[in-house]
């Protein structure tokens, strides 16, 4: 058995890895070369996790209010009427739920008839997986109200161990429709933040000044060259108005202001190494 700490620690490095991954991704670059710390993952996360699990807790919220006023009704209502409230949402939470076999393979006719019905958005994305959740819960309360309320203890065991079983099945539809739907979250929303970035010309990366022993030959405009002279020293040509947008153990990873994929422009690497030298002047905005 895993402790609590650690699950939640996995659950931390996975969805922050997803979304840093689909943030280089947009430039072009792969997190591997970056060699990042399982700690930087983590540290990553909460952009990925506050909003969706915000939601579900509101979600959840609502779900525990509303279950608890239909136990209320069905309570004094009989218990036929128990037998129908149970029926008809173990019924419900079996159809949403088969279609979880749909979505987590997402076969072609289900992508051409259904998925490329939505408008591209929230609801294209999110919407078949949190139906699926949907009929899990309601699983999940129909297996509730049909064990809380049996009519004696000890009677029919063989069926309450089938409805448990059920109840199971259930959870885990759950917990794997939440899975898929936040960690499709955590990549959309890395490509989101890396193009806000770049419409809005990076403003919480660092402006960097470049020196360099021999011309630095690349494609990026807004980015000023001056030539010092021998006499400065070994670091002849100077760059100026570089961002820092990112830096691996032996790489700089820099972009103009201005860039952006449409533009054509590419990501300027350089060595960290006696060839150049960076020096860091603050924040671009």
């Amino acid at each position: 058995m895993l402790a609590p700490g650690t699950v939640v620690f996995g659950l931390l490095y996975y969805f922050g890895s997803t979304y840093i991954t689909s943030y280089y991704s947009y430039f072009g670059i792969l997190t591997s070369d970056l060699q990042l710390s399982s700690q930087s993952y983590v540290v990553s996360s909460d952009d990925a996790l506050f909003l969706p699990v915000w939601f579900l807790f509101c979600c959840g919220l609502v779900v525990l209010l509303a279950f608890g006023l239909l136990e209320r009704a069905v309570s004094g209502g009989g218990r036929s009427l128990r037998r129908r409230a149970t029926r008809g949402l173990l019924g419900a939470g079996v159809v949403l739920t088969l279609l979880g076999f749909v979505v987590f393979l997402s076969p072609g006719w289900w992508n051409d008839a259904v998925v490329a019905r939505l408008r591209p958005g929230a609801v294209r994305e999110f919407l078949p997986t949190l139906v699926v959740a949907l009929g899990a819960v309601m699983g999940i309360c129909a297996v509730h109200l049909r064990l809380a309320h049996r009519r004696r203890p000890g009677a029919h065991r063989s069926a309450d161990r089938l409805w448990l079983v059920g109840g199971s099945l259930f959870t885990a539809m759950l917990v794997l429709s939440l899975f898929f739907s936040m960690a499709r979250y955590a990549h959309d929303a890395g490509l989101a933040q890396a193009g806000n970035d770049a419409r809005s010309h990076y403003p919480d990366r660092p402006l960097v000044r470049v020196y360099s022993r021999l011309p630095l030959a690349h494609d990026l405009p807004d980015v000023a060259r001056a030539d010092l002279g021998t006499g400065h020293g070994p670091y002849r040509y100077r760059y100026q108005w570089f961002v820092l947008l990112a830096k691996s153990s032996g790489r700089y990873y820099l972009v103009n202001r201005s860039w952006h994929p449409s533009s054509d422009n590419t990501v300027l690497l350089l060595p960290d190494n006696d060839s150049v030298r960076v020096d860091v002047l603050g924040r671009a905005s």
